[in-house]
């Protein structure tokens, strides 16, 4: 099932060593090989979500501590086994200094959705954007501060566009065609 391997394949690019803390733009999950740290803490955001329920569960089981940050204690402690760390928002003044210690990589799957794609009222696009893309940034700079040394960052298929050829999936190696202001926020993060 593509979830499932998606999901083993955040959950290979986070326990994979790391050699140094050269940030790397991008990186096939095939390539996260070699070096000589291994990643014990992990932080989700958007552990409550879709993907996050499903990612935590797999990481626990390969031995690596979960902590979900999320504005939504409660939602996250019915997920077993992970250290909930509260956090106000996703956005560009968020402090993640606390929320960011003793964790050795982040999985970024928070984002903000609009409550319709087809929302395109300028004043939501911009605070999408500001949120999807100034947020993103402020959690990796703050991670660097920190120390992290991995940050996975998870995007949306709709990057690549609105659906693909019968029989086709779509590749990290298509050119983005953002299918939608969403999309545009997640690629330009």
């Amino acid at each position: 099932n593509v979830i499932d391997t998606g999901l083993l394949n955040i959950a290979a690019a986070i326990r994979a060593p790391t050699a140094d803390s050269r940030p790397v733009r991008h990186q096939t999950i095939a390539g996260a090989t070699g070096g000589r740290r291994q990643v014990s803490r992990v932080l989700v955001t958007g552990g409550t979500g879709f993907i996050g329920r499903a990612l935590c569960p797999i990481l626990l089981r390969h031995g690596v501590r979960v902590s979900i940050a999320t504005r939504s204690p409660r939602v996250a402690e019915t997920i077993g086994g992970v250290d909930v760390r509260p956090i106000p928002g996703i956005g560009p003044r968020v402090d993640w200094s606390v929320v960011l210690r003793d964790v050795d990589a982040i999985v970024h799957l928070a984002a903000k959705v609009p409550a319709a794609l087809a929302d395109q009222n300028p004043q939501h696009v911009r605070d999408d954007q500001r949120v999807n893309v100034s947020g993103a940034r402020k959690l990796a700079e703050d991670a660097a501060a920190a120390g992290v040394r991995r940050v996975v960052y998870v995007s949306t298929a709709s990057v690549h566009g609105a659906r693909t050829a019968p029989d086709q999936a779509f590749s990290e190696a298509d050119p983005p065609a953002p299918a939608d202001l969403y999309a545009r926020s997640k690629c330009e993060a």
